[in-house]
């Protein structure tokens, strides 16, 4: 209980508690708006603009969260002074240089998520008149964008400045969800998401000069002498996150543009409403691990293994546990909700929800075990992610055609439990076995 009081303590952690807080007031507060702003069929288009614009982490491919990865493990051999840097030459070297080469490639992949995201819109939508469209090809410039400023933000994390990043993000979601609740409430409709993260990524732009101004032009100035290429070690590495983000996109992101296809707009909007819902309370649980990440990462540079463990466990428990109680909130509300009429033809039954609360359990506990295995710079878990995504893929698209959301929940239960969650943990206990004892004969 007292390790509980004192992680609350933490400003790192109530930084985050304070963007999950507006991220879950968020969920509610745009479900309200959508309710009494659109009708059913613009809910289904609308939960289908947000599934979709996660293709574009197809493109991205995970390369945020490498970065952060690799600038935490950088870090790990400097400090910060005044807002500056400071260390051995060769460090600060090595740091820079892996800025300006994730800066340099995400030149090319913004344009490409851009035009990615743009066509297969076009093609989901293709039945929709021409204002859709127009909102759908706003909504991904902007999210193209948005992409660019996600790579900022990942990269003045790694620095380990959580306080200063959630901060950030925390301001830009109270003011995006201003804009949507506003916009949606005076007839804006779907043109409400791109001008929400048009207002985003405006507040983000303000205050990353703010709080990072002077690394910036620290970055900008620096004469690299010590040139170190990273092009082979992050290729490498995320060539392996690649297949893991890819198939992460079709688990967890093709229910709701499925069901929209094969089952109607109808369907779509009380999917997507639902797992809004549930994706709000693991989103939120996930706060004790994401405040410790940059640590973590340092820690696993390091060698401190004792140190790490020891933290990650302190920190998962309190993640399962913040889940669990979410849990049963939402349950409580959904029972209660089914007494009126205009909730029920808005959000799936209350058995079909406590399915997919325990589906989304599988995917924290996955979650949060990748989080510690990946902290190692590791990726193993290719063949699991490629054998859960063709599963789970086939289980959605027969489900949606020939049965009932009901029985497709049933299906994805079974395997992710039975298969998905112990393919996991088998390849990354093996890949830890071999990262260790090759630690232990010092190679």
């Amino acid at each position: 209980m007292k390790t509980f009081v004192n992680a609350f303590k933490d400003r790192d952690t109530l930084v985050l508690f304070l963007d999950r807080f507006i991220m879950a007031l968020k969920g509610p507060l745009v479900i309200m708006a959508v309710l009494f702003s659109l009708n059913v069929q613009e809910q289904g288009i609308w939960y289908t603009f947000i599934s979709l614009s996660a293709l574009s982490g197809i493109v991205e491919l995970g390369f945020t969260s490498i970065i952060t990865q690799f600038v935490s493990h950088e870090y790990a051999y400097l400090k910060k002074k005044n807002g500056f840097l400071i260390g051995k030459r060769n460090s600060i070297d090595r740091a820079f240089g892996l800025v300006r080469y994730a800066l340099k490639f995400y030149l090319y992949i913004v344009p490409l998520a851009v035009v990615l995201l743009v066509f297969v819109g076009i093609y989901f939508f293709e039945n929709e008149s021409d204002s859709i469209k127009l909102a759908w090809i706003i909504y991904c410039i902007f999210n193209g964008v948005n992409l660019f400023v996600s790579l900022l933000q990942a990269i003045y994390k790694g620095f380990d400045n959580i306080y200063e990043i959630h901060l950030t993000i925390a301001y830009s979601n109270l003011v995006s969800l201003t804009v949507i609740v506003v916009g949606l409430l005076l007839g804006g409709g779907v043109f409400t998401l791109p001008l929400s993260i048009a207002f985003y990524v405006l507040t983000s732009v303000i205050l990353l000069k703010r709080y990072a101004g002077k690394l910036c032009v620290q970055i900008y100035k620096h004469n690299i002498i010590n040139i170190h290429s990273w092009k082979e070690e992050i290729i490498t590495l995320q060539s392996k996150y690649a297949v893991s983000f890819l198939c992460g996109y079709f688990i967890f992101n093709l229910y709701v543009p499925i069901a929209y296809k094969y089952q109607g707009d109808v369907v779509a909007g009380q999917l997507g409403l639902s797992i809004t819902i549930v994706k709000a309370i693991s989103t939120f649980c996930y706060v004790w691990l994401f405040s410790k990440l940059p640590k973590m990462n340092m820690l696993a540079a390091k060698g401190e293994r004792v140190a790490l463990y020891k933290l990650f466990k302190e920190r998962s428990l309190f993640t399962l546990g913040t889940y669990i109680v979410g849990v049963f909130a939402i349950m409580l509300l959904v029972y209660l909700a089914s007494y009126f009429e205009f909730y029920n033809s808005r959000i799936l039954s209350f058995s079909n929800i406590l399915l997919l609360c325990f589906s989304e359990l599988s995917v924290v506990l996955m979650s949060i075990y990748a989080i510690y295995v990946r902290a190692h710079k590791l990726e193993p878990f290719n063949i699991p992610s490629i054998i859960t995504a063709l599963s789970t893929g086939a289980i959605v698209f027969i489900s949606m055609q020939e049965k009932s959301i009901y029985h497709m929940y049933i299906y994805v239960n079974l395997f992710q439990w039975l298969i998905m969650l112990p393919l996991f943990f088998y390849f990354g206990k093996e890949e830890m076995n071999k990262y260790y004892l090759k630690k232990s004969k010092g190679l």
